[in-house]
């Protein structure tokens, strides 16, 4: 099947999954409403656009194997590379800073095919029908990530990575429920995993904001955007709620920036709204 029809599909199968998921998709519009500070036909739009990008998301991941000859074509531009370079230079690895933007997959299968060396902390999936052998398959095999499982017994091999010099990459918008820090993420509580701040107080490898963007004008196509070092900062990782906030502001700006890109049925500030509910009644 031609690439252009597959995501094509992948497009209409997220619309049709939006068409039938109703309580989902009320539940993400109103976290819009709240997090952008929109009206619900705005909201509704965007959840809408969100549930399509993820279907041709999942589209392009069933195909990394099939378009990694293509992927110079399909990713059009890379901005910033030379602050990945740089940062590598310093010997201490490097953390990218991922969240559930664009295509986050094709950003380490593009930069592996480059010859970078990346790691990534994954949380394994439901195995039924095989779904979690097909997806760790993708990504070491296809994308050619090492891949991390996320509990702490894996600490060791995160600072084995960063020590050979690779980059760890880390989906840093993920609710951490009771193992988190309390924090406000986009005016809303939530708990947020603070792994990022204690590696770099421990080794010193330098955090960088990382993103694929899908073009707005051609489908198929991406766009990478590498942000400067956050942890360049004065007093960076002192104070963790502090370097915490710093790292959650971006992804906040990000969101606001190209809010149909996210993924709004992530369950971000589930655990904290979920208290603040059982304690109202």
């Amino acid at each position: 099947m031609p690439h252009k029809l597959a995501v094509k599909l992948g497009g209409w199968l997220g619309r049709l999954v939006w068409l039938v998921s109703w309580r989902k998709v009320d539940t993400c519009e109103s976290r819009c409403v709240k997090a952008l500070g929109v009206g619900v036909t705005i909201a509704r739009k965007i959840i809408l656009k969100s549930f399509i990008n993820l279907g041709m998301s999942i589209a392009e991941f069933v195909r990394l194997e099939l378009i990694k000859d293509n992927l110079n074509n399909l990713i059009i531009e890379v901005e910033n590379l030379e602050v990945v370079n740089e940062a590598l230079a310093r010997g201490k690895g490097v953390i990218f800073m991922l969240a559930h933007m664009g295509n986050w997959e094709l950003c380490g299968e593009f930069m592996t095919l480059k010859g970078y060396k990346l790691a990534a902390i994954y949380k394994p999936q439901n195995n039924s029908l095989g779904a979690e052998d097909f997806i760790k398959s993708q990504r070491e095999d296809a994308a050619g990530l090492e891949l991390i499982e996320a509990h702490s017994l894996n600490l060791r091999e995160i600072f084995r990575a960063l020590k050979a010099n690779k980059i760890l990459c880390v989906l840093q918008d993920l609710d951490a429920r009771k193992r988190g820090v309390d924090i406000n993420f986009m005016g809303m509580p939530a708990s947020c995993y603070d792994g990022i701040i204690k590696i770099y107080n421990k080794l010193g490898s330098p955090i960088i904001p990382a993103l694929c963007l899908r073009d707005t004008k051609d489908f198929t196509k991406h766009k990478i955007i590498f942000g400067e070092i956050i942890s360049d900062s004065n007093n960076f990782g002192q104070d963790v709620s502090a370097a915490l906030d710093a790292c959650n502001n971006i992804i906040a700006g990000w969101i606001r920036q190209w809010p149909e890109q996210w993924m709004w049925n992530l369950d971000r500030w589930e655990s904290k709204l979920r208290v603040r509910k059982s304690k109202q009644k």
